[in-house]
């Protein structure tokens, strides 16, 4: 029974910090950035609507559930997309000023920084 204890039932599981809620849900810098994260390009082609040749992309998802966010930035140059920095996983802490990352790979950040935030009600 000890055994089975130390492996599923120990109460010592950690849990992941929880995001603000005020920053959770979908961020978008703008219809490009819409159009690359949620494949809408094709849609609004479609309607009519004419998609931008050149833009800054960026987005940031961050998931109450998981505990986790996505966070991308780019460009778009001629219709094709490029990616210059992102991050897809878990946060260990966030904070009013920005939200600390685990060691990564590739791009070495450990930080998001967040700063001039805006909100906006709907009702």
């Amino acid at each position: 029974m000890a055994v089975l204890e130390a492996f599923c039932c120990s109460g010592k599981r950690s849990r992941r910090p929880a995001p603000p809620p005020e920053v959770c849900g979908y961020w978008f810098q703008n219809a490009a950035s819409v159009d690359q994260r949620l494949g809408s390009a094709q849609t609004r082609h479609g309607l009519g609507l004419v998609a931008p040749d050149e833009s800054p992309t960026a987005w940031a998802i961050v998931d109450d559930t998981t505990r986790t966010v996505e966070w991308c930035t780019g460009y778009v140059r001629e219709r094709s997309a490029t990616t210059v920095l992102s991050y897809k996983g878990r946060v260990d802490a966030w904070s009013d000023g920005g939200w600390t990352l685990p060691r990564l790979g590739g791009n070495g950040v450990r930080a998001l920084l967040v700063d001039g935030k805006e909100y906006i009600t709907y009702a």
